[in-house]
């Protein structure tokens, strides 16, 4: 049986240590890879839904706009109405066009029920 010389020993211990280190940065890098990614997905949703709310916000303020023109006031007159400052005469067209459009997930949802009452 051979004994292993010191210098052996040394290299080994120094090889171990060595393949210990880059397990743990290994495993370092792959939880901060998680936590990155998990982040990236909370900063996504969290626009999406402010996306969202901005939509139905603006689509609450259009239809108050369209009611307005509804009681007989001109654009400008209901921009007056409004009482906010700088809604320009653009933004509240803009704003009145949304309201006539249909949400993405109402979109979403009607070409769901066209689909499975087809089958």
């Amino acid at each position: 049986m051979m004994v292993a010389s010191r210098a052996q020993q040394v290299r080994a211990a120094a090889r171990r240590r060595a393949v210990q280190a880059q397990e743990k940065r290994r495993a370092e890098e792959k939880a901060r890879e998680k936590r990155c990614a998990d982040l990236g997905v909370a900063v996504s949703v969290a626009l999406a839904q402010r996306d969202e709310a901005v939509e139905n916000f603006e689509q609450q303020a259009g239809r108050a706009l369209n009611e307005l023109m509804g009681e007989g006031f001109t654009v400008e007159e209901a921009v007056r109405w409004s009482g906010v400052e700088g809604l320009s005469i653009k933004q509240a067209q803009r704003l009145r066009r949304r309201a006539r459009q249909p949400k993405p997930y109402q979109d979403a949802r009607m070409a769901l029920r066209a689909a499975s009452s087809a089958t």
